[in-house]
């Protein structure tokens, strides 16, 4: 029993030596939570505020209490939701997260995707994707809070456009009408009637032309601008001095005395007109009480006074026409008078502005001219002084070295005028460049916004495409990761190989661990066995050379000694040969078992392949039949 108790702690000893030993389990303490409590009540704390933020701006997602979606997938997915809001085209179809289904590689790509589109919007925070992937809340707050104001702006600014774009399309279709009017005031009206003012007392009928009956209805609604005598049409008949080419004052006034003189008499010619046409219309309404008697003697009389009446009344009819004709070209005359009138008083309106400005200029000039020669005369005594002061001066040499250094100043002072006029002429000139280029790029400038408006209905088709593309991938994965999770045969077979392949591995390891544990027992039972014979040599060794033996009865007991030890030694000698048959039973016995269990591996390897062959057999006999069938 104590070396069975040896021989198991030592083999459990060496089965952890071997490498079978089981993975230790982490301690509790290994796992804990070395995060501060303040910090986890701010982080839960700025998570409470995200998801607020997020549902407060459309994202109900944030606040699902699914347990399969994580705190990382709410807070990314509100992210990804609220850029592809502000900005369709910043978000490509790779940057769409898989929610539960990603990996980490993808989680970190994802974070790293929506650090780049947010700074690219202009975010101002400076995010970081660790800062994501690793839940870091209180750093992500900012930028979330800038996301949603973002988000409400593009909101606000998208609806003010969508609304004046209704309102503009609704103008088209319908009157706009103000608040203060009332509903009889909001019907449709029309602006610009003609009121009547005057009615002919007569009978229409009894005008003399057709072009006297326009007129006179033209009367009756208060226009006087058509109906020009032949006497207003003979008195403008005369071609009007021509005043354009004047560019003296005395000529523009003679002009605009002749101009002024015309036009009165127009007015007059026409007043003239307008009185003869009502007296030819009171005439008419008196000779309508003797129509019927007209009538009778016109009917009355002959073939050739009806004749003669008619030709009358064409003359009369041409008379009229070629009085229009007049008319028209008298006012078409008269608008060129006037058009010539405003033209020469706008030339002596600039001229005389010219010669105001030559005059001051001529004044300034001649006053510059004053002052220069008053500071020449002063100049002039000046040199003359110093021409005194040169002739009486001891030091000639150092005058002319101070004349020369007041020339070589005097000419760099010009120089500086020159270059500041140069830079002046250039500056001029970069000014024009500028401002044609400027007007270049307001031309190209509905170009360029029609442009942008077919670019941006194209991003917008592609942003919506790529979400469909984004929505089919992961429809895609999601049914590839189904059908991932069940195993096919080939990875069964492979599966089952590999368990046969660790179980002969573990039972090899077990094998040589138990020959160990054998050798090891063995060893140390050899050595308790060496260790109580140099024992007992050892007592003998003393006990002989002890005093005692000298004597009879000291002989005696050593040799009483010897013979028990001698006793114990066969008996545990029989024991040990008791043991041993025991043990050479139990393998043969053993040795017959394996021999049984070899023979009957055999016997099922066999069979197996006479299973194959007969399935093969099977096989070829039911494609032959299936032949024969089709056949």
């Amino acid at each position: 029993e104590p070396h069975a108790k040896v021989a198991s702690s030592k083999k459990a000893t060496m089965f952890e030596q071997g490498g079978l030993r089981a993975a230790p389990q982490a301690s509790p303490a290994g796992l804990e939570d070395q995060t501060s409590t303040a910090e986890r009540e701010l982080q839960e704390r700025k998570f409470r505020d995200i998801t607020s933020y997020l549902v407060s701006a459309g994202y109900f997602r944030a606040r699902s209490s699914d347990p399969t979606i994580s705190r990382f997938d709410r807070v990314v997915g509100g992210m990804v939701w609220a850029i592809t809001h502000i900005d369709g085209s910043a978000l490509d179809v790779d940057v769409l997260f898989r929610g539960s289904t990603a990996t980490t590689g993808q989680n970190i790509k994802l974070a790293e995707a929506i650090v780049h589109c947010s700074r690219r919007l202009g975010c101002p925070v400076a995010l970081q994707a660790h800062q994501i992937h690793g839940s870091d809340w209180a750093k992500v707050h900012p930028a979330i809070v800038w996301l949603i104001k973002r988000l409400f702006e593009v909101r606000d600014d998208r609806t003010e456009r969508m609304r004046a774009s209704s309102e503009h399309h609704f103008a088209k279709l319908y009157p706009q009408f103000s608040d203060d009017e009332s509903a009889d005031e909001k019907k449709p009206r029309r602006t610009a009637a003609p009121e009547r003012k005057f009615r002919f007392a007569g009978d229409a009928a009894r005008l003399k032309s057709e072009e006297a009956a326009v007129f006179a209805c033209l009367l009756e609604y208060g226009d006087r601008t058509v109906g020009k005598s032949p006497a207003l049409a003979t008195a403008e008949g005369k071609q009007s001095p021509r005043t354009g080419g004047s560019k003296t004052t005395d000529e523009f006034d003679k002009a605009m005395q002749r101009a002024e003189t015309e036009d009165a008499a127009a007015r007059q010619m026409e007043a003239q007109t307008a009185r003869a046409l009502a007296s030819d219309m009171e005439s008419a309404k008196a000779q309508h009480a003797i129509a019927g008697a007209r009538l009778g003697q016109m009917v009355r009389l002959g073939a050739g006074e009806i004749a003669e009446a008619a030709k009358r009344y064409e003359a009369a009819v041409a008379d009229d026409q070629s009085i229009d004709k007049e008319t028209r070209a008298l006012e078409a005359r008269v608008a060129q008078a006037k058009t010539a009138v405003e033209t020469a008083l706008q030339e002596a309106q600039s001229q005389k502005q010219k010669r105001d400005a030559a005059r001051h200029k001529f004044d300034a000039l001649q006053k510059e001219v004053d002052d220069a020669k008053s500071f020449n005369a002063r100049v002039e005594a000046e040199i003359a002084k110093f021409v005194a002061l040169e002739k009486r001066c001891a030091q000639p040499q150092d005058l002319a070295e101070l004349k020369r250094l007041v020339a070589e100043n005097e000419a760099r002072k010009k120089k500086e005028t020159e270059f500041k006029a140069e830079c002046k002429t250039t500056l001029a000139d970069l000014q024009a460049a500028l401002a044609a280029a400027e007007k270049g790029i307001r031309a190209d400038a509905d170009r360029v916004g029609e442009i942008e408006s077919v670019h941006a209905k194209v991003v917008a088709k592609d942003a919506r495409l790529r979400r469909q593309v984004a929505d089919k991938a992961r429809a895609v994965a999601t049914v590839a990761r189904q059908i991932d999770d069940v195993p096919t045969r080939t990875e069964l077979v492979q599966y089952e190989r590999r368990f046969h392949e660790l179980y002969a591995q573990v039972a090899a390891k077990l094998d040589e661990t138990r020959k160990y544990y054998d050798l090891y027992n063995s060893l140390e039972e050899i050595q308790k066995i060496h260790t109580r014979e140099v024992a007992i040599l050892n007592s003998i060794i003393e006990t002989f050379s002890n005093a005692s033996i000298k004597t009879k009865q000291g002989k005696q007991a050593f040799v009483q000694q010897l013979d028990e030890l001698n006793a114990g030694l066969k008996k545990t000698l029989q024991t040990k040969k008791d043991l041993f048959d025991k043990a050479a039973d139990r393998a043969k016995e053993q040795h017959g078992l394996h021999q049984n269990l070899v023979e009957e591996h055999r016997r099922y390897h066999a069979a197996v392949k006479e299973f194959h062959e007969e399935c093969q057999k099977n096989d070829l006999l039911a494609k032959k039949l299936q032949a024969i069938a089709a056949a």
